[in-house]
């Protein structure tokens, strides 16, 4: 017997990319895991520690805040203490130097804001609507880059559980916004008007990086540049 032919219309993905760029309403703390830290939790998940607790390497601030920092250009060196880290940031930055922050972080921070705002019932249909990427020839599939102030090393004391509290330095952005390029398919279910909303209400409600506004901080608000 004959195949029965079927005529199908198929709606193809239509997709569409343009230019956004998301602006700063409060300064922003990045922390990216420095190549050291991933190294100890890589040893203490290998148990590797000796019986013998490891005497600690003494603590170098603008090591840490080098290292929280998502480099774009290449990263300096760590110095034996504050002035020689100083020193190789200065030499590495002489030149320009870009950073850069997470662009999944920023999607995450849209999706959660739409949610938490009723705008939709679940998470999983958002995944896939809309994508975002950094817009700038510094910019990697992963990093969107930071166009702003330079950052400054923040202290902050960092509560860690039983009783015990750290210091801990960060980079801070006072002014920041970030260019992006958005693309989303044009039959999806969700239009133009609405991945933009998602994305201005994760600004206000969720933030981005440390002490953001959805964990209960001030820091890392956003919304879109008109």
């Amino acid at each position: 017997m004959a195949a029965k032919q079927v005529l199908a219309e198929i709606v193809r993905p239509e997709f569409e990319v343009l230019d956004i760029t998301i602006e700063g309403t409060s300064p922003l703390i990045v922390h990216n895991f420095s190549e050291k830290a991933r190294r100890q939790m890589l040893e203490a998940q290998q148990q590797k520690a000796t019986a013998k607790k490891k005497q600690r390497d003494p603590k170098v601030p603008f090591n840490d805040f080098m290292g929280a920092l998502y480099w774009l250009t290449p990263k300096p060196e760590d110095g034996i203490d504050d002035d020689d880290a100083k020193a190789n940031y200065a030499e590495a930055t002489k030149d320009g130097h870009h950073f850069g922050f997470r662009a999944d972080g920023i999607k995450a921070s849209a999706i959660s804001g739409a949610y938490r705002s009723g705008f939709t019932k679940d998470k999983v249909s958002i995944h896939g609507a809309f994508h975002l990427n950094g817009a700038t020839e510094y910019s990697t599939p992963e990093l969107a880059e930071i166009i702003g102030s330079e950052p400054w090393c923040r202290e902050d004391i960092v509560r860690i559980g039983q009783g015990t509290a750290d210091l801990r330095y960060r980079p801070q952005f006072d002014e920041w916004e970030i260019p992006l390029k958005l693309s989303y398919n044009k039959h999806g279910m969700y239009s133009l008007d609405q991945i933009l909303t998602f994305i201005e209400t994760g600004g206000f409600t969720v933030g981005l990086g440390e002490w953001r506004v959805e964990k209960g901080g001030l820091f890392g608000s956003y919304r879109l540049k008109a």
